[in-house]
């Protein structure tokens, strides 16, 4: 019973240092969900794929394939105090190589500053990040601290 679907998931974490965390902390998610969108649409092909898989296939990316990979990706963020806050992504795939991508925007936005209040932040040290199949995702991060009994089998 331990068939598990070959899915690999990428996380990456980027540690910022925020202007005003209260502002920020309103709708953290929505507001740089809706600043990345406008950013790599704007941007043209370079973040095309980020686009991509975060947000699903752009026009042109519907134009280049028949079927669109898996979108939208995970985003949390987690304020670590006064000024500190963690980001995370998750994305479907082995996505390492567009991190540096990811790395690059968010110095971008946070000079420029998001949401109404272009709140600014900017991304401290380097991100981690790892990629894992689902499986072991899964395995390493119990819910509730109980490892869940979970399976797949083709009829489900």
């Amino acid at each position: 019973m331990d068939n598990w679907p070959e899915l690999h998931i990428t996380r990456a974490r980027f540690h910022l240092k925020v202007e005003y965390v209260d502002r920020f902390m309103v709708f953290p998610e929505a507001v740089m969900r809706g600043a990345l969108g406008y950013f790599w649409h704007d941007s043209g092909e370079r973040f095309q794929k980020l686009y991509d898989l975060v947000f699903g296939a752009s026009r042109k990316g519907m134009q280049d394939r028949i079927a669109t990979p898996p979108s939208g990706a995970a985003l949390r963020c987690v304020s670590q105090g006064e000024e500190n806050v963690d980001l995370e992504f998750t994305l479907f795939g082995d996505c390492e190589a567009q991190v540096p991508l990811l790395l690059e925007s968010l110095h971008i936005l946070g000079y420029e500053g998001v949401g109404e209040s272009r709140c600014r932040f900017y991304v401290e040290g380097f991100p981690d990040y790892e990629t894992k199949g689902l499986k072991e995702w899964v395995l390493a991060e119990p819910i509730g601290g109980e490892t869940l009994p979970l399976s797949f089998e083709p009829l489900h």
